[in-house]
């Protein structure tokens, strides 16, 4: 299970949250034994990477959002996720 949430229902809440946009994709995923999970998340634009970080917020996560990059002309950012 893990701290917070647990590995499972962060997991889960966030993979919800990226395929309810068209484009996104989890590039990378860990989870920090004090329940926070950092997920490496990459979509076409910063509209789809906002929608992601809503739609966490909305499943009562909170999410800090590291600092976008362009890889291979799409954008990706490091969200670390915990509940609130």
């Amino acid at each position: 299970r893990g701290a917070g949430a647990g590995f499972l229902a962060t997991q889960a809440a966030v993979a919800s949250a990226v395929e309810a946009t068209t484009s996104g994709e989890i590039s990378g995923l860990s989870f920090d034994p004090d329940g926070t999970m950092r997920a490496t998340i990459r979509a076409q634009g910063q509209p789809e990477l906002e929608a992601i970080r809503n739609a966490l917020s909305m499943r009562g996560f909170s999410v800090i959002e590291g600092v976008p990059a362009n890889v291979q002309g799409r954008m990706e950012v490091q969200l670390q996720v915990r509940p609130r």
